[in-house]
């Protein structure tokens, strides 16, 4: 009897040290750094080279984003902020104002906004590439930050659409320190 109460008091003890072992298990997961640190930042299509650009400094929420010329105007420069994810927030220095998936219906291309905060995932922005050249992704609807698919030309408006087009250079953007 003795030898049977043993070897129930350790097999008893074996179980329940193993489950405190399930119960507070430590894993080191490596937190990845950020893309790119916070900071402002020009916005340009790698192939054009055409600018991200707040049209005629506009600070109307609602306002559709153009690729114009560098210029180095407070316009022009995109403050980015990391939250998490690979994603951030991009708010341009001069409205003030966060680029914004609008969120009207995805067939078709939509027109990429400027808007007051709204604190959620229609304002983050997901990067994904390598060096300073990446896609530019919109958390909440996976869609991609693009040049217009009727062809660039100074002034044209930036949209958003689906990434069916991830080895197009429509979606690729350099993304460099402003000072």
């Amino acid at each position: 009897m003795p030898t049977r109460v043993l070897r129930n008091t350790l097999l008893w003890a074996t179980g329940l040290a193993a489950a405190a072992g399930a119960l507070f298990s430590f894993r080191y997961h490596p937190v990845s750094p950020p893309p790119i640190p916070d900071g402002d930042y020009a916005v340009r299509n790698s192939a054009t080279k055409l600018a991200l650009d707040d049209p005629y400094s506009s600070k109307l929420s609602g306002e559709q984003i153009i690729e114009w010329d560098w210029n180095q105007g407070l316009n022009q420069k995109w403050s980015f902020s990391y939250r998490g994810d690979g994603c951030y927030t991009i708010r341009n220095r001069k409205s003030g104002l966060f680029l914004t998936d609008p969120g009207a219906p995805t067939h078709g291309e939509i027109p990429l906004q400027q808007q007051t905060a709204k604190n959620d995932d229609s304002q983050l922005w997901c990067l994904s590439g390598s060096g300073n050249t990446f896609m530019i992704r919109n958390k909440g609807r996976d869609l991609l930050i693009q040049e217009p698919s009727k062809g660039s030309k100074l002034g044209s408006g930036v949209v958003l659409s689906a990434p069916r087009r991830e080895l197009d250079s429509k979606v690729k953007w350099a993304i460099s320190r402003s000072v």
